[in-house]
């Protein structure tokens, strides 16, 4: 149902805009993104069983989603774990349809599993707290979907599987949570052939590239206090609001708006032309999440340090035993490591590459052929993806898990 937000802002547009002229051209597939349908019909459009949901119960109580592509005897072959970023989930790697990377890397033979994080569309359940009226649902972070939710999921994969190890692989935060599984959890390095990084996401020198993003980062302690107070603890609160976002990139009138919108975070526009709806992205990439996992990245970033969630000093001497948050050791990391970070990505430089390289053992690559253009979200969506990204990455896992 629409919401009264949604329909209220939707007149408004049409009111200042005038309504002579609007068409809306999209793509029809954009609706059926607001659920699972929509990967199972592009999946089965290529001849697989569908998507098979997983539910699992974390030890804190959060129900998450883990879906799977079906296909026959998918047992007998490696398994590759996606990790999505922020405010994404599962379905936010299908932007690219047919050639979005689970589809080309089960067409390659692989066992392919999606994690949908907590707070995401599909993971909003909790043994106790209720995600729509109860604050305790949103008091987690990347922490805690590291800490828990990633090594539960390894764990149920492995179950169903009869590879002992598994390939993960993340874009963005994705990134961030496995790199807090294998450090601060250093067993799960055995379960793991392979970890693979698009977008790196551990140090982020002043937030971003971007001025007014530094900005709003560096008012993190404050911007933390005046959210909570008002009771906005879940990003993306009102599915209304995501419904706003993708309807007004539907209209032609704003189709030039929505494209400069994509290039600041994709930074090129040869790589995002074959686009011409905006709006089926957006359906695919917010699905939600809580706003500390927002306000951790910035703290990062601010401190420069890979640590646990910062509650201020009293909290942290009663969760932690110390006034700062612990770090998280990346030196534990001895897994195969993937670092794939773009030189036009506003989130990932070359200082906070060095920074991240100099506390790893075991790196495979640094460099793709796509390293000079690409930015954050190209991994996902770029023209040319598949020439420059997910070839290499194939060759790459073959060569670790043969």
């Amino acid at each position: 149902m629409v919401s009264l937000l949604h329909a209220c802002l939707l007149v408004s547009l049409c009111i200042c805009m005038g309504v002579e002229g609007w068409d809306m051209v999209f793509d029809r597939d954009g609706d059926l993104s607001l659920s699972v349908i929509l990967q199972d019909d592009l999946v089965k459009r290529l001849n697989y069983d569908g998507i098979q949901s997983y539910y699992l119960t974390t030890k804190d109580g959060y129900i998450i989603n883990v879906e799977r592509i079906k296909r026959k005897n998918a047992e007998k072959l490696v398994p590759i774990i996606f990790v999505h970023g922020m405010t994404a989930c599962a379905k936010s790697y299908f932007v690219n349809k047919n050639e979005s990377a689970p589809i080309i890397f089960a067409n390659k033979g692989y066992d392919v599993w999606l994690l949908n994080s907590r707070g995401t569309e599909n993971s909003r359940g909790h043994i106790k707290w209720n995600a729509t009226s109860d604050r305790e649902f949103w008091m987690f972070s990347w922490q805690e979907i590291g800490l828990i939710d990633l090594p539960a999921t390894i764990d149920l994969v492995l179950e169903n599987n009869i590879h002992d190890k598994v390939v993960l692989l993340g874009h963005s935060e994705g990134s961030t949570v496995i790199f807090v599984t294998l450090s601060d959890m250093p067993e799960y390095n055995a379960k793991v052939a392979l970890s693979i990084h698009w977008g790196v996401s551990v140090y982020h020198e002043r937030c971003s590239t971007v001025e007014l993003v530094t900005s709003i980062c560096r008012m993190e302690p404050v911007l933390s206090q005046i959210l909570d107070s008002i009771g906005l603890f879940s990003i993306v609160p009102s599915l209304g609001l995501k419904y706003v976002v993708r309807d007004v990139c539907r209209y032609t009138i704003f189709k030039d708006m929505c494209f400069e919108a994509a290039k600041v975070f994709i930074q090129s526009d040869e790589q995002i032309q074959h686009v011409t709806d905006w709006s089926f992205p957006i359906s695919q990439i917010l699905c939600g999440g809580s706003t500390r996992e927002l306000y951790h990245f910035m703290q990062v970033a601010n401190t420069g340090r890979f640590a646990r969630y910062n509650y201020g000093a009293k909290m942290n001497m009663k969760l932690y035993n110390t006034t700062e948050p612990p770090l998280f050791h990346l030196e534990n990391v001895n897994s195969v490591t993937v670092l794939y970070c773009g030189k036009n990505d506003i989130f990932c430089t070359n200082s906070d590459m060095e920074k991240l390289t100099s506390q790893l053992n075991n790196i495979a690559s640094t460099d793709f052929k796509g390293k000079s253009i690409f930015g954050h979200f190209d991994f996902l969506i770029a023209r040319d993806v598949k020439e420059v990204v997910y070839e290499e990455i194939l060759k790459i896992i073959k060569k670790n898990t043969s």
